[in-house]
């Protein structure tokens, strides 16, 4: 895996928890580990491994672009992104 896959990862969820704060302006707008694992297409087979994203999810949550809401069950439960990834998003 190079950092232009690692890059493209990371694009596609700041995409994907950008599309749901926007979807859910005011609301509760944290996507769960299951669902960014089907938005990533992630499985045994993919060319993403959970142990990739999580990689990736770590890194914007050490940037600061997003927020975990962990769990002692999972590497993290819920991600959300921040201002600084929303800014991140719309002026890449």
């Amino acid at each position: 895996m190079d950092s232009k896959e690692n890059a493209k990862i990371r694009s596609l969820i700041l995409d994907h928890l950008y599309e749901n704060e926007i979807n859910n302006p005011g609301k509760d707008s944290n996507v769960p580990r299951d669902e960014m694992l089907k938005h990533l297409n992630v499985s045994e087979n993919a060319d993403i491994s959970k142990k990739l994203m999580d990689f990736n999810i770590y890194y914007l949550r050490d940037k600061h672009l997003i927020t975990l809401k962990e769990m002692i069950s999972s590497p993290w439960a819920l991600a959300k992104i921040t201002a600084l990834g929303i800014d991140k998003v719309e002026y890449h």
